[in-house]
């Protein structure tokens, strides 16, 4: 077996971190598409279970119901837990009055940051505040609730 051996010039170096750059970003794109793709279903099933609620006075067992017929259905596919159907559900109606640009940005967080913001910022401000700096900085959830969450406020400034 032949060992092989890099040019060692810095031309070599700039290639292979021009080729990472570039895994890197292709991983991070993908990771958001996914992301978008999750919250648009997460975005459609609160609209189809509040809007079938109303239509046809579906009490909450349906939450249960769905969930057990989804993860049924859908056996190695997580989100269909009860509680996080409840979660789908308040996450349309917290937003789905809210104004477009707003409604764009929760597409651009992950879930969990979602739910930790609409569960605990009643605010519409503050809400739009969160939302926004963690789409614009990539706050984790470990980072959101260290901005003010647990005191109950918020101070903008980027």
């Amino acid at each position: 077996m032949s060992i092989i051996t890099p040019p060692a010039d810095n031309r070599y170096k700039e290639f292979l971190r021009d080729i990472k750059t570039q895994v890197a970003q292709s991983r991070l794109g993908a990771a958001r598409a996914v992301n978008r793709s999750l919250i648009g279903l997460y975005w459609s099933l609160g609209r189809m279970i509040v809007e079938r609620q109303e239509e046809l006075g579906w009490g909450n067992a349906v939450v249960d119901r769905l969930s057990a017929d989804l993860r049924n259905e859908f056996p190695d596919m997580a989100g269909f837990s009860p509680r996080n159907l409840w979660y789908i559900k308040s996450f349309y109606e917290t937003y789905s009055a809210a104004p477009v640009f707003l409604q764009q940005l929760v597409a651009e967080i992950p879930w969990g940051q979602n739910i930790l913001i609409f569960e605990r910022v009643k605010d519409e401000a503050a809400r739009g505040y969160y939302i926004e700096a963690t789409a614009r900085l990539g706050w984790t959830r470990n980072v959101v609730p260290s901005r003010g969450l647990r005191r109950g406020h918020w101070e903008r400034g980027w």
